[in-house]
């Protein structure tokens, strides 16, 4: 949904082709109530999430919410489901990946290029996991909806 140009129109047309009493899961990146667009840290923690999980738009929980509902769904569940402590252990994984492959590019047994896209796939882990503990997003916001009977 991240990628949706109009969220609007996408789930009018999920409703549509749902059974009555069908059910849409959703899992996706959302704004939390202590993210301020104007705060530029807020901003930057934000980018160089994005920057690291390629995430596309970024919209409130909230706004989620009544875009399900304004498309005809009974919304039965919504909340955040936190990941930073998963991110941290993938990032002290990365920790150990970054050190091995700048070790063989130094040894030439890795091009430097390699060494570099790694540095680069591993660099804003921190704004994330920041970003997450100041509870500014969560990038699993999972709701379901139902198609009313």
């Amino acid at each position: 949904m991240t990628y949706v140009s109009d969220p609007d129109f996408t789930l009018k047309e999920v409703f549509r082709v749902l059974k009555p009493g069908g059910k849409f899961g959703f899992d996706d990146v959302a704004a939390l109530d202590k993210y301020d667009r104007e705060n530029h840290a807020h901003r930057l923690l934000i980018q160089h999430t994005r920057e690291l999980t390629v995430f596309g738009g970024l919209w409130h929980y909230k706004y989620w919410e009544d875009t399900f509902r304004k498309a005809g769904f009974e919304l039965l569940e919504s909340h955040g489901q936190p990941a930073v402590e998963c991110i941290k252990k993938e990032v002290a994984l990365y920790d150990k990946y970054e050190a091995l492959t700048s070790f063989l590019a130094t040894i030439h047994v890795l091009p430097r290029r390699f060494y570099k896209l790694m540095r680069r796939l591993h660099a804003n882990a921190g704004s994330y996991i920041k970003a997450e503990e100041e509870e500014l997003i969560s990038l699993n916001w999972f709701a379901v909806m139902q198609k009313p009977k």
